[in-house]
């Protein structure tokens, strides 16, 4: 699951991931639920789960400046509920 990534090398690259629109697109691609924006850190949420404030239907949150290891942490949190590591490579636009 999280810990075991196939694409160690791209995901050693996730630092080039600098805009939040790009997880935000990734996980409309995924039909997943993308939550918030301008002032406040922007949210991936569980598009079964209505909440919107609770951490039930929390993904992963989207902070405004990403980083190689911010990025990390916010893949491996696509990946612990369920995201197919192939599909979100393609959603991130970094696979064809």
């Amino acid at each position: 699951m999280a810990n075991n990534i196939q694409r160690k090398d791209l995901f050693q690259g996730l630092g080039n991931i600098k805009k939040v629109e790009q997880w935000l697109k990734a996980g409309d691609k995924l039909g997943l639920r993308v939550c918030g924006g301008s002032k406040h850190p922007s949210t991936i949420r569980n598009p079964n789960m209505p909440d919107d404030e609770g951490s039930a239907s929390l993904i992963a949150t989207i902070p405004n400046n990403l980083h190689r290891h911010m990025n990390q942490v916010i893949f491996k949190e696509f990946l612990k509920f369920g995201v197919q590591e192939e599909s979100l490579w393609k959603a991130l636009g970094i696979l064809k």
